[in-house]
């Protein structure tokens, strides 16, 4: 462990996730960001909220984002994805959106979504998105 050594290969993959610029910049420390990270919250919700077998997807809230609800293990999983965030190796949802989350969905639903009573989990995830000046590079 912590000892270094040469390899060579003609093609490397950094699988590395939302880690991806701080691999790199170990190589080149003048290399330009290339990705954005973004983090996707889930709510974990009774099973009432989604009958097996449906779910619902919006494709388009108040502020552009997609929310969905589906059916998961005996339970509803209510989401978002593509929030803007800083990179952490422990993402927590932060409760901006958690509210945000309700709030859309409510609008669906025929009751109104109780956060301290119903809301059993929560989740929070961070994944990246590539900026597009990395595919006009590879051209």
């Amino acid at each position: 462990m912590g000892k270094e050594f040469d390899t060579y290969a003609k093609v490397i993959v950094n699988a590395a996730g939302p880690f991806c610029d701080s691999v790199r910049k170990m190589a080149d420390k003048s290399a330009r960001d290339l990705i954005s990270p973004s983090s996707g919250v889930h709510i974990i919700l009774p099973d009432y909220y989604s009958p097996e077998g449906m779910g619902l997807i919006v494709p388009k809230t108040k502020d552009g984002r997609v929310v969905f609800m589906l059916p998961w293990l005996g339970r509803t999983v209510a989401g978002t994805t593509d929030s803007n965030t800083s990179i952490t190796f422990l993402p927590e949802p932060h409760e901006d959106e958690i509210q945000f989350i309700l709030d859309a969905i409510s609008d669906y639903l025929n009751v109104k979504v109780c956060h301290s009573c119903q809301c059993k989990q929560f989740l929070s995830s961070l994944t990246f998105r590539f900026f597009l000046m990395f595919f006009a590079e590879m051209k």
